[in-house]
């Protein structure tokens, strides 16, 4: 007989709480995410900013629209070659740790999922090593990156259709001068969207956890994962979308909770009159700081939780 959800997140959480030292991964995860995001926008600030300065472009020295985009693209083309380059390797350098640390992880939870006993004590879940988490991150990483990739992109293609749709027609109808049809197009369209969006999602992270405890567990490649993944999911969707549902709300639901704490620490060095304060700002600095921390460590928290639950989702006893 198939689990109960209540049981497939207790087990879950049981095999995240006995491995977790997992969760530092995660957390450093984020370290290493903020650090390279501030890099990245210093790298790309520094040269946009030095590059504005010494350019003589100005649309005003232009009649014409195209021969001022044709000046603008001659003077910064170079430039914006240069920023999409640069955040074309960062996106690509933060999914492949991402990938990498989420192998790991997934290697240990599905080894535990898979010897630890039915019942009994948590410590049947411990399986936690740095040598299996290398292991898991070694052979899996390439795999998994693209397994997020297939799986979001096509969630992302999914939600813009309609926005590509709604958007032309509101345009169309701005520029023959209908605006009833224009506002018509976004009260519907805006709707929809939201609602493909939520979704989409949850299908998308449905569809990636489950293909990536497969590549795990089966070793298969990303197309065979997604494949079989999709599959098995789809044959059992009620509890694979109420597990990803569940997850959903507790992470949005506790990130609420702890934004909450984080904005009675902003409030009272916001402007007041004479402006911030900026004596307050400092002393409650550290407040802030410890909250930030404490947000990143449940997010990571959750999502190890959540991929546990998929490993006793994929039970094969």
């Amino acid at each position: 007989m198939k689990r109960p959800v209540t049981d497939v997140i207790r087990r879950g959480f049981e095999n995240a709480l006995a491995n977790w030292p997992l969760l530092l991964f995660r957390f450093g995860e984020a370290v290493l995410f903020a650090i390279l995001a501030v890099g990245s926008v210093i790298a790309i600030i520094v040269p946009v900013a030095v590059s504005a300065g010494l350019s003589k472009y100005s649309p005003a020295n232009y009649s014409d629209l195209n021969d001022a985009l044709l000046g603008f693209l001659h003077a910064y083309g170079t430039l914006l070659l240069y920023v999409f380059v640069l955040i074309t390797v960062m996106g690509f350098v933060f999914i492949a740790v991402h990938s990498f640390v989420v192998g790991g992880m997934a290697r240990i939870l599905v080894d535990a999922e898979r010897s630890a006993a039915p019942s009994g004590p948590r410590e049947r879940f411990r399986r936690f090593n740095i040598d299996r988490w290398l292991e898991g991150g070694r052979e899996t990483w390439w795999p998994i990156f693209w397994i997020y990739n297939i799986a979001y992109g096509v969630a992302a293609l999914v939600v813009c259709i309609p926005i590509m749709l709604f958007s032309t027609i509101a345009i169309a109808a701005i520029l023959r001068e209908f605006p009833p049809v224009a506002v018509g197009a976004g009260c519907i369209g805006l709707p929809l969207v939201i609602f493909l969006a939520f979704a989409t999602s949850i299908l998308a992270a449905v569809w990636s956890q489950k293909a990536i405890v497969v590549c795990v567990e089966q070793r298969r490649g990303a197309n065979d994962s997604l494949r079989v993944g999709w599959r098995e999911a789809r044959a059992d969707m009620s509890r694979h979308f109420a597990v990803a549902f569940i997850m959903f709300v507790i992470a949005i639901g506790g990130s609420g909770v702890i934004s909450m704490f984080s904005l009675m620490f902003s409030v009272p060095s916001m402007p007041h009159g004479g402006g911030p304060n900026a004596m307050i700002a400092l002393v409650l600095l550290p407040a802030r700081l410890i909250v930030t921390a404490i947000s990143s460590l449940f997010s990571s928290a959750v999502a190890l939780w959540s991929l546990a639950s998929f490993a006793a989702l994929s039970e094969k006893k």
